[in-house]
């Protein structure tokens, strides 16, 4: 998922800042049995993040980022129809903080009566940027990146 960025960091909403990133790769790197993505920095200095993601997760991205088309919806294809069906965008996704064990994002919504912000999982927040006919940016807080 190739975007543009700008040189300067990208200023979220409620101070929040961070960098846009891309998906660089999503792969299986045995004898790990999860699948991992790696997210990278649009502008230099190219700087990534690569963690691991639930299998199932996984797949979905994996169908999102090839285009599969499937015969029923699976759950994150379910949730683009319904944000699409109730006239909802989604903006950007935000990573923004580590715990030690797990990351943590933000689906950043709008819609005609205002924007919110929807604490979830980064991968469903990666499949479903994927899944947008349009282009959604993935900010990451600059912290996180190596």
């Amino acid at each position: 998922m190739t975007g543009s960025g700008d040189d300067q960091d990208i200023e979220l909403s409620r101070g929040l800042e961070g960098v846009q990133v891309e998906i660089e790769s999503l792969k299986v790197e045995l004898p790990d049995i999860y699948p991992k993505v790696t997210l990278r920095e649009v502008d230099a200095p190219r700087r990534e993040l690569t963690f691991s993601i639930g299998t199932n997760e996984g797949i979905a991205l994996s169908i999102a980022l090839s285009n599969i088309e499937t015969p029923k919806p699976f759950t994150h294809q379910l949730l683009d129809m319904v944000l699409k069906e109730w006239e909802l965008s989604l903006e950007s996704i935000f990573i923004g903080h580590f715990d030690g064990k797990s990351y943590s994002a933000e689906l950043i919504i709008s819609s005609s009566k205002g924007s919110r912000r929807l604490s979830c999982r980064p991968s469903d927040a990666l499949v479903l940027a994927t899944l947008q006919s349009r282009y959604v940016p993935i900010v990451i807080d600059a912290n996180l990146l190596s």
